[in-house]
């Protein structure tokens, strides 16, 4: 059973714990070219509250007292929103952790008035096996938009409209009605990276 709740500062190492463990077993099983050094992009995971708590949500999920899993719904614009740091710890894995947190994330987005949602997620190159995450995505109702090279990482980037419908068939195929994304993200909002 896994209890979900908003983050708390104290949470905080234990959380950078679980976010730069996920990093270590994606570079074991799909080394990067370079090295780059994961600390180039995990600032965020210091600035928690400002980054994610205002105007987002970034949540833990507890089995017993110990935190195996996180995700964060992160302001790109008045109406759309970017899940991230999705993360379940290696032996926690496969047990449905993941969809809970991303469940929560998507009721979280919608209440905090969000319209439209993204996320990125690696390619599925030998020898990583990224196959259930992106049937995860995609049974939530995320739709593959493109698929590019950013640096070093193969991203598949994902759609999502969110709208009164999607409240009483969550897992239904919402797929965002423009999808242009010259000079935008995927969905035709700012992407975060750009």
């Amino acid at each position: 059973m896994l209890k979900i709740r908003r983050y708390r500062p104290e949470d905080n190492a234990a959380v950078k714990e679980l976010h730069f463990a996920g990093i270590a077993q994606m570079r074991e099983l799909s080394p990067v070219p370079g090295n780059p050094d994961p600390r180039n992009y995990s600032q965020d995971m210091d600035d928690i509250e400002n980054i994610y708590l205002n105007n987002g949500n970034f949540l833990v999920g507890l089995r017993g007292e110990e935190i195996v899993a996180i995700g964060a719904v992160k302001k790109l614009s008045a109406t759309s929103a970017e899940i991230k740091r999705l993360r379940v710890r290696r032996d926690c894995q496969r047990k449905g952790f993941a969809k809970a947190i991303m469940v929560k994330l998507i009721e979280s987005a919608k209440q905090l008035g969000y319209t439209e949602l993204c996320l990125d997620t690696l390619v599925n190159n030998t020898p990583v096996n990224n196959t259930p995450a992106q049937q995860l995505f995609e049974s939530l109702g995320f739709t593959k938009m493109k698929q590019e090279m950013l640096g070093p990482f193969e991203l598949i980037y994902y759609g999502k409209k969110l709208n009164e419908e999607d409240k009483d068939k969550e897992g239904e195929d919402t797929p965002h009605p423009n999808l242009s994304h010259k000079g935008r993200g995927v969905t035709g909002f700012p992407h975060p990276r750009e």
